[in-house]
């Protein structure tokens, strides 16, 4: 990695569910002479046990506090609140989230939007069960201040559309920032799906799990910015490189730590923008 010298690092989310790994993994990259960014995923905003809700920590407080100042700590800038410049190149980025709009309308009547918020669908073909792991793990409270014991996560959560429409217009005030600023071209960065082309609409169950992936008014955001030319994301569990009208979408997925070894040569995707 160091051999490459680039000029920019970036990760595109999911790296850690609790704080400590979070932290020592960015930690790895102290000696990476780059400007680092990052955006979290899904995961990394887990909330292990609804003690820790107790003590004053959901999802909100990780993604707006504790991850931004673990990332600072270390040397990263997490894409957020504000866009980096490079140059003449602004680098702009949230997590970006998911309201169902990727969903395949096709599958509405077996998987309803109280399905899909429930996190839970039974194929009716097979009648085997599918679960979204984020509506047991992810506690985006609406108020920290409210017990969390004994009430449910409906009550006490925002809605997965209130989380969507936050990121979107945090994403959009960043794209503007780095207009204004003089940027001649913009990369984005988000741990979603930053497109709904990229997805597969295939009759599977995997057209199920798209309602998941990402959100039209986030793609809007990107593709509503002429700047725009390269959009980098994470999420999906498979390589893509695919050009899209004026923009180019990157994903370059690491895999899982029981996937066998992996090294940063295997994966590193070293681009010239």
């Amino acid at each position: 990695m160091l051999a490459a010298s680039p000029d920019v690092f970036m990760m595109g989310g999911d790296i850690a569910g609790n704080l400590e790994d979070f932290n020592w993994t960015l930690r790895q990259f102290a000696n990476l002479p780059a400007l680092k960014v990052m955006v979290p995923g899904n995961h990394d905003i887990w909330i292990e046990s609804k003690r820790a809700l107790l003590t004053g920590l959901d999802s909100g407080g990780k993604y707006n506090v504790h991850l931004p100042k673990i990332a600072e700590a270390n040397g990263f800038v997490m894409l957020h609140d504000r866009p980096v410049a490079v140059g003449e190149i602004a680098i702009a980025g949230c997590m970006g989230w998911y309201d169902y709009s990727y969903r395949n309308a096709d599958l509405d009547t077996t998987a309803t939007l109280t399905d899909y918020a429930r996190g839970v669908w039974t194929n009716p073909r097979t009648g085997q069960p599918h679960m979204w792991n984020d509506m047991q793990n992810v506690w985006w409270l609406k108020d920290l201040h409210e017990p969390a014991q004994g009430l449910s996560r409906a009550g006490l959560c925002r809605s997965d559309a209130e989380i969507t429409a936050s990121m979107a217009t945090a994403l959009r005030a960043q794209l503007a920032e780095a207009v204004e600023g003089g940027a001649e071209r913009v990369i984005v960065v988000t741990h979603f799906v930053p497109s709904r082309q990229l997805l597969v609409y295939g009759g599977t169950p995997q057209d199920y799990w798209n309602a998941y992936h990402g959100a039209t008014t986030i793609e809007a955001a990107i593709t509503g910015c002429a700047l725009v030319t390269h959009a980098f994301f994470g999420h999906l569990h498979h390589d893509t490189d695919i050009k899209n009208g004026k923009i180019r979408y990157i994903s370059r997925p690491v895999g899982y730590i029981d996937s066998g070894p992996i090294t940063a040569a295997d994966r590193l995707h070293v681009l010239d923008v």
